[in-house]
């Protein structure tokens, strides 16, 4: 086995040996398209994110920064935003994927115009799952 391997299987079990309630922690603080990104790390972490008490929907996420932007702190000037409907398509099928486990917070916060249709989906879907915190604005 190379040393490679057996860096990434360390990582692995350290990942794994995680407790569930930590995990649903961490991920509370992220966006939530980066928590589904975490489905990646382990098998053990491929559904923690729906169990996630918070959920933290943001287009700004699905926008797409050169490497470099992030170390000279700047925003892209000539790069055109990317479609919208991406953003709205993750947030119907998070919403349609997650475990039916209480939810304390959700935010929602999208770019230019939203599509009403995705709005309503996301205050019904607030309103059914009797979410107890719920933040949408428009990001400018």
């Amino acid at each position: 086995m190379t040393i490679k391997r057996l860096r990434q299987k360390e990582t692995e079990t350290v990942v794994d040996s995680l407790p569930e309630s930590l995990k649903l922690h961490i991920l509370s603080f992220l966006d939530t398209r980066h928590a589904v990104e975490t489905s990646v790390l382990s098998k053990s972490w491929v559904s923690s994110w729906s169990c996630v008490p918070v959920l933290n929907f943001s287009s700004d996420s699905f926008q797409k920064v050169h490497p470099l932007d992030k170390y000279l702190r700047v925003k892209p000037l000539h790069r055109p935003p990317p479609p919208l409907h991406a953003f709205d398509n993750f947030v119907v099928n998070a919403l349609s994927r997650r475990q039916p486990v209480k939810l304390d917070r959700l935010t929602f916060k999208h770019a230019g115009s939203c599509n009403p249709e995705i709005l309503k989906q996301v205050f019904d879907y607030a309103l059914l799952h009797s979410v107890q915190e719920l933040e949408a604005s428009r990001i400018l």
